[in-house]
C-alpha cells in the first residue's frame, strides 16, 4: 500500500506541476495572438514568479507596451504630416491663384498696350491723310489762284 500512496502522490505531483506550467503558457499564447491581431489593448498578463514563465510574461507586456507607444509616435507624426500636406496644398492653390491673377493682369496691360499703339497708328494714318489733303488744296491755291497773275 505504501507504494501505491507514492505513485498516486506522484501522480498528483505531476498534474499540479504540469498544471503550473500550461496554464500561464495557455494564458501567454492568447495574449500574443490578441497582440498579432492588432489589439495593443489587451489585457497585460499578471505572473508575479521569477522563472522562465515570469521573464516571459514581462517580456510580453513591455512588447505590448512599446508597441502602443510607437503606434502613437506613429499616428501624432501622420497627423502633422497630413496638416504639412493640407498648408503646402493651401500654399500651391495660393500660389497658382496669384500666377493667374498676374497672367491676367500681364494680358490686359499687354491688350491695352496693342490697343493703344493701334490707336496710334489709326491717328498717325488720319494726320498723314489731312496733312496729304492739306498740300493738295495748298497745291490748287498756288497753281490756279492769285498768286500766278
Amino acid at each position: 500500500m505504501g507504494g501505491g500512496v507514492i505513485v498516486v502522490g506522484g501522480v498528483v505531483a505531476a498534474f499540479i506541476i504540469t498544471r503550473s506550467i500550461t496554464k500561464p503558457v495557455s494564458k501567454l499564447i492568447g495574449f500574443a495572438e490578441e497582440i498579432s491581431q492588432g489589439n495593443l489593448a489587451a489585457t497585460a498578463v499578471a505572473y508575479e514568479g521569477r522563472d522562465e514563465i515570469g521573464v516571459l510574461t514581462n517580456t510580453l507586456n513591455e512588447m505590448r507596451s512599446n508597441l502602443q507607444k510607437m503606434a502613437l509616435a506613429v499616428t501624432e507624426a501622420v497627423a502633422i504630416v497630413s496638416s504639412s500636406s493640407q498648408e503646402m496644398s493651401a500654399g500651391a492653390h495660393e500660389t497658382s491663384v496669384s500666377v493667374e491673377e498676374l497672367a491676367s493682369t500681364a494680358n490686359q496691360f499687354a491688350g491695352g498696350a496693342v490697343d493703344r499703339l493701334s490707336s496710334n497708328a489709326q491717328d498717325m494714318s488720319a494726320s498723314a491723310a489731312k496733312t496729304s489733303e492739306l498740300s493738295q488744296q495748298g497745291g490748287r491755291l498756288r497753281l490756279g489762284g492769285p498768286s500766278e497773275q
